[in-house]
């Protein structure tokens, strides 16, 4: 338990710091390689991955839904 709360604590760090030093652009390419990732994680191989809108992408990004597209 108390590795998966560290483990959980870095990646928030992450993001908090990516917010302010990355671009729009570089944000949504470490979004898109972050889900990949955990969706490889939990996901049977050959199983898609979940369906983002642009706005939602937009909302855990920052940015505008115009942004992301």
């Amino acid at each position: 338990l108390w590795k998966a709360t560290l483990i959980e604590a870095s990646i928030f760090r992450e993001w908090i710091a990516g917010m302010g030093r990355r671009s729009a652009l570089q944000r949504l390419a470490h979004l898109l390689c972050e889900i990949h990732f955990r969706a490889g994680l939990f996901n049977e191989p050959g199983e898609p991955t979940p369906a983002l809108t642009q706005a939602e992408l937009g909302d855990a990004l920052g940015v505008t839904a115009v942004h992301v597209n």
